[in-house]
């Protein structure tokens, strides 16, 4: 996914999103990395949820989300990430 790829799916989006006004945002297109806000706003979980979590993308959460063939829990053992979220 490039960033441009990224733009055209921002613009399917109504309504607040994880990404208005992240620094990561372009980053995380490029390279291919979410945090665990973007995932829980992936999930359908609610605005004020996905606001509450935390904003350290890795590429290992992207993997989660996007690869159907790993699972969430060998992806963040991958990456060393504990998967935690505040909740």
């Amino acid at each position: 996914m490039g960033a441009g790829d990224a733009h055209e799916q921002h613009a399917a989006i109504v309504g607040p999103s994880p990404w208005d006004g992240c620094r990561f945002c372009e980053r995380c297109a490029v390279e291919q990395l979410a945090c665990e806000r973007f995932a829980m706003f992936v999930h359908g979980e609610g605005e004020p949820r996905w606001r509450a979590a935390p904003m350290a993308p890795n590429r290992a959460r992207f993997q989660a989300l996007f690869d159907p063939g790993l699972s969430s829990s060998a992806a963040l053992r991958y990456s060393g990430s504990s998967g935690s979220t505040a909740r």
